[in-house]
Order: structure tokens, then C-alpha cells, then sequence
């Protein structure tokens, strides 16, 4: 392939072998041919090498191989972002799989509206229970138009890479990239593209199928994960003040802080982490909202956001939020459910 292609995928691999060859099919088999598919090794100790080894030498024109010491995720993503050529950008979890007319649906909508992001809906499913996890990333009629028109895209709108195409040069003409060696890498990216992009266009289909639940992974471990949190969300305010853009959307990014610290966690994290990791990590969270967003407890956001008392209260009060999640789980995950916990606010 002499000139730059469309678009480039980067594909981080790390010890992922059962599930590898369902992604890299997926990929191969995309209707839209004008594509790099770029195969990073993060220093796999599994079969997952010998497998990219197999798929690049019968795909040379296509498929590229970088190898490199594990660095995590980010470290992986960041590789291939250095080396794409394509004009946009995709990432491909190697142990997810796309929808086979995912990248010719999304590149043809973004060069139609001349759009820098495009966004798609993405399924999870649980191969064990075959249960899916549908998410649908806000209405339609939101998207065709830029972050300040409609600050609300960054509040409906997940923060996931995964499930967009980025303009490639977003990343290079605003210093963007992966933060390395934290969790929740998209967050503290994500919202800072939006920011800078000329349009946000969405593609109302399921093309994106993330799998969930998988041994071993990293949403499988709580201790020090969720912790990681706030310190990505510093970045993601740290950048956006840098550009002189925090003020315009602090409103958009107090609730996206609401939910990913809090409110998105009833239904995983303050019913499944250890009460010790619990507790600090409560303290973490008020301590981090209180210095950022001063009156928070009583502010607006949380009014509109935690619209009955109980659910108000119990997230705006440090005691009555560990409180909360001491309970036992099952006890705990009733009171959720009766007091509108799990009402559609993820993170």
C-alpha cells in the first residue's frame, strides 16, 4: 500500500490468544478496503504472537506488526498512533470483534459530512451468559455539530475509543495521547478530541461488540483500579484548562466527574470492592470533587442528575455514602434498585 490509506486501526495485543482471531477476521473482513490494520504486541507471553506472526504473513498488504515491551494499553495505543497513515484513526480491543461494515459505514459518514469524529453503538455481551449489554451513546438528532454547539454530546456520549474514528491529526495538532500507566485511559482522551473537533457525527447502529467479563481482565480487579479514577479525570481537567476550555465546559464536566465517581458505580464497584478499598476510596472521591467543583453537593448538576431524595442524599454525604457501601452486597444491590440507582447513569 504506497499511499496513505482511509483509515488506520490499531489493535493492541496482550496475552488475548483464545479471542484473537475472532477480531482479526472481523477486521479482515471489512467491506471498506481502503484500511491499515496495525497488530500492536504488548509484550504477549501467550499464543497471541505466533497468531499475528500467521495473520501478517498471509495478509503483508494490510496488516502491520509492532512489537514492544508490555507498557499497558495506552503504551500499545500510543505505538500505533506514531506509525498510522490513514486520515482517521480507529481502536480495536483484541478481544472484541466488529460488525463487518463498521469502518465503511463510519468513514463514508464522516468524509460525506467532512466530520472529524464519528461515533457508533456498541454491544457488550457475556459469551458465558450470552446476556448483551446495548450502548447506544445519546439520540441521533444530537450529533452533526461540534462540542461547544452541543456541550451535551459529552455527557451522553461514553468516553470509550473504542466505538469511534477519530481524524488522525487530532491527536497531533493538540498533543493528545493515551495517558500510560493509568486505567480509564479513554476518559482522560476521549472528551479532550471532542473538544477540538469541527464536527461529531454518529452512526445509529450496533457495530462495536465489546466482551465483558472476561478472566482475568482488568475491569475483573478492583483493588487499585477504580482508585486510578480521579487521577484521570486531573488529566482530562488539566487538558482542557490548558487550552483555555475548562470554565466553557464545566458544567459537562462536573457530570461527567458525578457519574464516573460515583453514581456509575453503584452497579459494580461500591457492591463488589473490598470494604477497605471502598472506604478510601470514598474519601478520595470528596476530597477530589470538593477542591474542584466547590458546592458541588448542592449545585445544579446534582440536582438534575439525582432526581430522588434518597439517592441525592446518599451520594452528596461522605458518611451516609460509606454507610452505603459497608452494606453487605446483596443488601446493598436491593437498595440500589428500590432507590433508582441503576436508572441508565453509566460510566
Amino acid at each position: 500500500m504506497d499511499r496513505s490509506p482511509l483509515l488506520s486501526v490499531v489493535v493492541p495485543v496482550y496475552n488475548i490468544g483464545p479471542y484473537l482471531r475472532q477480531c482479526l477476521d472481523s477486521l479482515l473482513a471489512q467491506t471498506l478496503v481502503d484500511l491499515e490494520i496495525i497488530v500492536v504486541d504488548d509484550g504477549s507471553t501467550d499464543t497471541s504472537p505466533a497468531i499475528i506472526a500467521e495473520y501478517a504473513a498471509a495478509h503483508p498488504d494490510t496488516l502491520s506488526v509492532v512489537t514492544k515491551p508490555n507498557g499497558g494499553l495506552s503504551d500499545a495505543r500510543n505505538a500505533g498512533i506514531e506509525i498510522a497513515r490513514g486520515e482517521y484513526i480507529g481502536f480495536v480491543d483484541g478481544d472484541d470483534y466488529v460488525s463487518t461494515e463498521m469502518f465503511d459505514r463510519m468513514c463514508g459518514r464522516a468524509v460525506s459530512a467532512d466530520a472529524d469524529i464519528v461515533v457508533c453503538q456498541m454491544m457488550g455481551f457475556d459469551p458465558e451468559s450470552t446476556e448483551e449489554y446495548p450502548y447506544v451513546e445519546g439520540p441521533s438528532r444530537a450529533y452533526g455539530v461540534s462540542l461547544r454547539e452541543n456541550p451535551a454530546l459529552m455527557t451522553m456520549c461514553s468516553p470509550s475509543a473504542c466505538d469511534k474514528i477519530f481524524r488522525t491529526s487530532l491527536f497531533s495538532a493538540n498533543g493528545l495521547a493515551f495517558p500510560v500507566g493509568l486505567a480509564f485511559e479513554d476518559l482522560a482522551t476521549t472528551y479532550s478530541l471532542f473538544a477540538h473537533a469541527n464536527r461529531i457525527e454518529k452512526v445509529d447502529e450496533f457495530l462495536y461488540f465489546y466482551r465483558r467479563h472476561r478472566s482475568g481482565s482488568i475491569m475483573s480487579s478492583y483493588a487499585g483500579h477504580y482508585e486510578q479514577l480521579v487521577h484521570t479525570l486531573e488529566i482530562m481537567y488539566e487538558r482542557f484548562s490548558a487550552d483555555g476550555l475548562f470554565e466553557t465546559f464545566r458544567e459537562p464536566i462536573e457530570e461527567v466527574a458525578l457519574v464516573q465517581l460515583i453514581l456509575g458505580r453503584y452497579a459494580d464497584f461500591f457492591l463488589y470492592a473490598p470494604r477497605s478499598v471502598k472506604i478510601a476510596y470514598v474519601d478520595g472521591v470528596f476530597e477530589h470533587m470538593e477542591r474542584f467543583f466547590p458546592g458541588w453537593r448542592t449545585g445544579s448538576v446534582v440536582k438534575a442528575m439525582c432526581g430522588g431524595w434518597w439517592l441525592r442524599t446518599i451520594s452528596t454525604h461522605r458518611l451516609a455514602l460509606k454507610l452505603y457501601v459497608v452494606l453487605p452486597t446483596r443488601i446493598g444491590q436491593s437498595l440500589s434498585w428500590r432507590l433508582g440507582m441503576f436508572s441508565g447513569r453509566r460510566a
